[in-house]
C-alpha cells in the first residue's frame, strides 16, 4: 500500500462520535518488527488501517500483531508445493528475529496469531478472487446481451437495411468459435449467434463467460454447452465445440477412484465452518439423497421387461465382484469410530484434470459416491453428451444400473470401461468388454489420472489427519485450486507427450499388420467372432442332468458287469467242450 492510501484512512473524519482508543501493534516484516499505535475507533477500525499499510491482523478488531502480506503470500506459494506447516513456519519466524534481536514472548502466542493471520488471509483473498471473477462474468454477459439487441445508441430500433452489416473476413478456427456461440442456454432449437458491433471486441462473446446468462421467459431451456465449472477446469474438454464422433461413443472421458489416505479423525471440538467459495466437493445433501434414491431402488421389485439385458453372464460378474473388494460394499476399509471422515472419491478428465470430489464418511467404498459424481457431471453437460467412464468396478456399476433401475434415463449416454490397472484382475470374458484398449474410441486413456491427482495431494496426508473437518476441506480445495492453474501451463506438454506414444503406438500396429499381410476387416470380424463366443452364456441344462448322467454310468457299469459274466460262462463251456461236433464248436467260439 502506498502512504496515500493510510493517509486517506487516517485523515477520514470521525462520524461515528465515539472516543478513539490506542491500540499498540506488532508488525511483522519479513526481516524485522516494529510496534505502532493506532487511533482506532467503528468508522476508522484496525483491520482497515493495517490493511492499507500492507498488513494483515491476527484478529478483526483489537488485534496485538500483524503480518506483513508478501510474507504471508510467501508462505501461501510454499505451502502449495510442501507439506503445510504452520508451526515449522512460526517457528522459523521467531527464530529468525530473535537473531535480530526480536523477542515476541512465547512461541505458543507468535503460532496462534500467525496460523489465524494466515488462515484468514487466505479466506479474504479467495472471496475476493471469487467477487472479482463474478464481476467480471457479469459485465462481459451484459455486454454480450446487449449486443444481441439489434437497437442504437439512441435505443431506437434499427431498419433491416441499416441493421445489415458488411460480411466478415473470415476468422480463425477459435475467434469463429466464439462467435458462434450465442449463449449456453437454447429453446428446443439453438437460435443463430449475432456478431458483435465493430464497437466491441470479439473476446467479449467468448464462450466461458456466458454461462451466466439468465435465460429468458418462453419455452424451456436447455444447456448446449458445458458448464463454466467444466470449462474452467479443462478447456481441452470442455472449453471448445462438441466432439464430432466418428467411431468413439464418448464426447468426454472422465476417470473415477477412491483414496482412504486422505483421512480425518474425529476431533473434540468442531472448527468454524469454511468453506472455499468455488469449492470441489459435492454438496453432502446431494450424497444423501443420491444413497436414499439407490436404496429405494433396491427395494422396488422390477419386473424384467426392460429391454436392457447384461452384457455378461452373472456368474462372471459375481467371480469380479468377488475378486475386488472395492465391490464389496460390505468391507470395511477405514473405522467410522475412528475417522470422521475416511477418504475421497476422486473425479478426474483424461486429461488427469480433477472436476470433482466427494468426501467419504462411510468405512468402505459405497457405489453411491460414484453415481453421485456421475449424476453431478451430466448437470453441468448438455442433454446430447455421451461420457466414457473409468473405473475400477465398472462392470459392477453398469450391473447396478441395469439390474436396480439407478439413473436409468442417463445409462444409455454412458460407456463403461475398467481402469487399466485393474482391468488384468477381471475375468477374462470381463477383460474382452472393459478392458479400454478393447474398446473403441478410448485410445491410451487408461483411467489412472486420479493416481496423478492424489500423488499431488500426498503432502497432505500427515497434516489434514489431525486437522477440523471444515478446515480439512478448504486446504483441499485451496490445493485443487493451485494445481488447476499451474497445471494450464502443462498441458500443451501433456498433449505433446500422448501424441508422441499414439505415432509409436500407430507405427508398431502398421508393422505387425504390414508382416501378417492379413486386411484389417477380416481380424476385425474374427475379433467380433470370437468376443460373441467367449462373452455368450453357458448353454442350460436340466436340473436332473447331473443325475440323469449318474444313472447312465451306473447302467454301463451294470452291463459291462453282466458282460464280464456272460464271457466267464462261455470261456468255461469252450473248456469243457471234448466230444463236439465242428459246427459246434464254432458257434460257441463266436458266441
Amino acid at each position: 500500500m502506498s502512504n496515500e492510501d493510510i493517509t486517506d484512512v487516517q485523515a477520514r473524519i470521525c462520524v461515528c462520535r465515539q472516543g478513539h482508543m490506542c491500540l499498540p501493534v506488532v508488525l511483522a516484516h519479513w526481516d524485522h518488527v516494529e510496534t505502532v499505535v493506532l487511533h482506532i475507533c467503528e468508522c476508522k477500525p484496525a483491520a482497515e488501517q493495517l490493511v492499507a499499510r500492507g498488513f494483515f491482523p491476527c484478529a478483526p478488531k483489537q488485534p496485538s500483531m500483524a503480518f506483513d502480506i508478501s510474507l504471508l503470500e510467501l508462505v501461501t506459494a510454499t505451502m502449495f508445493y510442501i507439506a503445510p506447516n504452520i508451526s515449522g513456519w512460526s517457528l522459523g519466524l521467531e527464530w529468525f528475529w530473535k537473531e535480530r534481536g526480536y523477542v515476541l514472548g512465547a512461541r505458543d502466542n507468535l503460532k496462534r496469531r500467525f496460523s489465524a493471520a494466515y488462515l484468514w488471509f487466505n479466506v479474504v483473498r479467495d472471496q475476493t478472487n471469487n467477487c472479482v471473477q463474478e464481476y467480471i462474468i457479469s459485465i462481459v454477459n451484459e455486454t454480450c446481451l446487449d449486443s444481441e439487441d439489434n437497437t442504437t445508441p439512441n435505443g431506437a430500433v434499427m431498419r433491416n437495411e441499416e441493421a445489415t452489416a458488411p460480411p466478415l473476413p473470415p476468422l480463425d478456427p477459435p475467434f469463429r468459435l466464439l462467435e458462434q456461440a450465442s449463449t449456453p442456454w437454447s429453446a428446443s432449437e439453438p437460435a443463430l449467434a449475432h456478431p458483435s458491433t465493430p464497437e466491441q471486441p470479439a473476446l467479449l462473446t467468448s464462450a466461458p463467460v456466458q454461462e451466466s446468462i439468465p435465460p429468458t421467459s418462453g419455452p424451456e431451456r436447455r444447456r448446449i454447452r458445458p458448464s463454466e465449472h467444466l470449462r474452467r477446469c479443462c478447456p481441452l474438454c470442455f472449453g471448445g465445440k462438441k466432439p464430432e464422433l466418428a467411431e468413439s461413443q464418448a464426447h468426454c472421458i472422465v476417470a473415477l477412484d477412491v483414496n482412504f489416505a486422505q483421512k480425518c479423525l474425529k476431533g473434540r471440538v468442531v472448527d468454524p465452518p469454511i468453506q472455499h467459495p468455488n469449492t470441489y466437493f459435492v454438496p453432502p445433501t446431494k450424497l444423501n439423497e443420491m444413497e436414499a434414491c439407490i436404496e429405494a431402488c433396491r427395494k422396488k421389485k422390477h419386473s424384467g421387461s426392460s429391454n436392457l439385458k447384461l452384457r455378461l453372464p452373472e456368474d462372471i460378474l459375481k467371480d469380479c465382484e468377488n475378486s475386488f473388494i472395492a465391490a464389496q460394499e460390505g468391507e470395511a476399509k477405514a473405522s467410522s469410530v475412528v475417522y470422521a471422515d475416511t477418504g475421497l472419491v476422486a473425479l478426474v478428465c483424461r486429461h488427469d484434470r480433477p472436476l470433482w470430489v466427494a468426501n467419504m464418511t462411510t468405512p468402505g467404498e459405497r457405489q453411491y459416491y460414484a453415481f453421485a459424481l456421475l449424476d453431478h457431471l451430466f448437470e453441468e453437460l448438455p442433454d446430447d453428451w455421451s461420457v466414457g467412464v473409468l473405473y475400477d468396478i465398472a462392470g459392477q456399476i453398469e450391473r447396478s444400473m441395469l439390474k436396480h433401475g439407478i439413473l436409468s434415463s442417463l445409462y444409455p449416454r454412458m460407456v463403461f470401461v475398467v481402469s487399466i490397472f485393474h482391468a488384468y484382475g477381471h475375468q477374462w470374458a470381463c477383460q474382452l468388454l472393459y478392458h479400454p484398449r478393447k474398446v473403441v474410441g478410448f485410445g491410451l486413456s487408461d483411467g489412472e489420472g486420479c493416481e496423478w491427482f492424489w500423488s499431488s495431494l500426498k503432502r497432505l496426508i500427515s497434516s489434514l489427519r489431525v486437522s477440523g473437518r471444515h478446515r480439512r476441506r478448504l486446504m483441499i480445495d485451496r490445493q485443487i485450486h493451485h494445481n488447476r492453474v499451474d497445471g494450464l501451463r502443462k498441458l500443451g506438454l501433456w498433449l505433446a507427450r500422448k501424441r508422441q506414444a499414439c505415432i509409436k503406438k500407430e507405427t508398431a500396429m502398421r508393422e505387425i499388420l504390414s508382416n501378417h499381410n492379413i486386411s484389417p476387416l477380416v481380424l476385425c470380424a474374427e475379433w467380433a467372432a470370437q468376443v460373441e463366443a467367449q462373452t455368450a452364456p453357458l448353454k442350460r441344462r436340466k436340473k436332473a442332468a447331473g443325475d440323469e448322467a449318474i444313472k447312465h454310468i451306473l447302467d454301463l457299469h451294470k452291463q459291462r458287469q453282466e458282460l464280464h459274466a456272460r464271457i466267464q460262462t462261455i470261456q468255461a463251456s469252450i473248456s469243457k467242450l471234448v466230444d463236439v461236433t465242428a459246427d459246434e464248436y464254432k458257434l460257441t467260439a463266436e458266441e
